[in-house]
C-alpha cells in the first residue's frame, strides 16, 4: 500500500511539472508610441468631442450623478410600476433571456 501511494505521489510530482508555465506580463513587448501628456490631451479633445468610451473618471462620479439627476424628470412610483408591468408584457422571458439568446 505505501508503494503505491508512493509511487502515485512520485506521478503527481513529476506530471504537474508539465503544466507549469512561465508567467507572462500581459504587456511583453509593448512599445508605446506616445507620451502620457499626448494620450491625456487625445482623451480630453475626445471627452470635448464625446466620442470618448470613457467619458469620465472616479473622481468624477458624484458631480456626474448630480448632472443627471437634475436631467433625468421625476416620475411617480406608479408610473415606474406601470412602465415594469408594460415591459414585463412585452418580453415575457425577461431581459436576461434576450440577452443570453439573442431574441
Amino acid at each position: 500500500m505505501k508503494a503505491k501511494s508512493l509511487i502515485t505521489a512520485l506521478l503527481l510530482t513529476v506530471t504537474a511539472g508539465a503544466y507549469a508555465q512561465e508567467f507572462v506580463q500581459p504587456d511583453a513587448g509593448f512599445v508605446s508610441t506616445k507620451t502620457r501628456a499626448e494620450v491625456v490631451q487625445e482623451l480630453a479633445e475626445a471627452n470635448a468631442a464625446g466620442t470618448s468610451s470613457v467619458a469620465m473618471k472616479d473622481s468624477d462620479y458624484p458631480v456626474a450623478a448630480a448632472q443627471a439627476a437634475s436631467v433625468v424628470q421625476a416620475r411617480t412610483r406608479a408610473e415606474v410600476v406601470a412602465e415594469l408591468k408594460e415591459y414585463k408584457r412585452e418580453n415575457p422571458r425577461g431581459y436576461l433571456y434576450s440577452y443570453y439568446f439573442g431574441h
